[in-house]
């Protein structure tokens, strides 16, 4: 299962879905802004969720992840002077579809808003289907089977570029840095 909500809401839900026998692992690659400096998005939200849901979240004895994710992380034009936060998912922060399927995974319920999977997740997703899993995804209140179409090159280069031109990289690795330029 991946959860692709806003703020704290995929929290809420890997805590209900833990008590259905998933394990919520949460993948929220964001970082805080440093004090007294305007993230381009607020996180708040998810550290309360994960504060106040810590205890819910458990690894049962059996049944699939459910990854946890901000679908604000590419959201949001960094102003100079505010910590641009902003980020991308990528295929090494998940499992293989090689290595899912080895543990017993054959489907992935995708959970997003409006029925929307953003590219970056897109490119995983289609990984996945390709490796032989069936991906559902939540739309009109219901899960249907979703044929997944990976990212054409045009869009994986432009995918690459934005997120090489445009989001901010920390000197230690990975996005987080004040702007110092305007957008």
């Amino acid at each position: 299962m991946v959860i692709d909500l806003p703020n704290g809401q995929g929290v809420d839900l890997g805590a209900t879905m833990s008590s259905a026998g998933y394990f919520p692992i949460p993948l929220y690659n964001g970082v805080s802004a440093p004090q007294g400096v305007t993230p381009v998005i607020d996180n708040s939200g998810i550290q309360a969720a994960l504060a106040k849901k810590a205890e819910l979240l458990h690894w049962p004895e059996v049944g699939g992840p459910a990854f946890l994710l901000d679908s604000r992380r590419m959201s949001g034009w960094p102003r100079q002077g505010y910590y641009d936060n902003r980020w991308v998912t990528m295929p090494q922060d998940f499992p293989t579809g090689d290595k899912l399927k080895s543990a017993g995974i054959n489907r992935c319920y995708a959970v997003t808003e409006r029925g929307e999977i953003q590219k970056d997740l897109q490119q995983i997703l289609a990984r996945w289907q390709d490796a032989g899993i069936t991906v559902f995804a939540w739309e009109n209140g219901k899960f249907a089977q979703t044929p997944i179409s990976p990212p054409n090159m045009f869009q994986r280069l432009l995918l690459s570029m934005r997120t090489r031109l445009e989001f901010s990289p920390n000197p230690a690795g990975g996005f987080g840095a004040i702007v110092s330029r305007s957008g």
